[in-house]
């Protein structure tokens, strides 16, 4: 199972970290696993990134600077 890239042609952050569990899941359980173990685990991780910006921006706006 190939990287995740961004369209900006840089590999996706943290997606390193996972490769190997990725790997492992796709040889012992099969690739349809790794795929939906994969895609689940990047929709969690720009829902984090998503709740961390909506934060910042409450943040900017209860300071007036947005």
């Amino acid at each position: 199972m190939g990287d995740f890239w961004w369209q900006r042609r840089e590999e996706l952050q943290g997606y390193s970290d996972y490769r190997g569990v990725f790997e492992e899941l796709q040889t012992s359980r099969g690739s349809a696993e790794a795929e939906d173990a994969t895609f689940d685990a990047v929709l969690s991780t720009f829902a984090q990134h998503a709740e961390h910006t909506i934060g910042e921006v409450a943040q900017l706006a209860k300071a007036g600077k947005a």
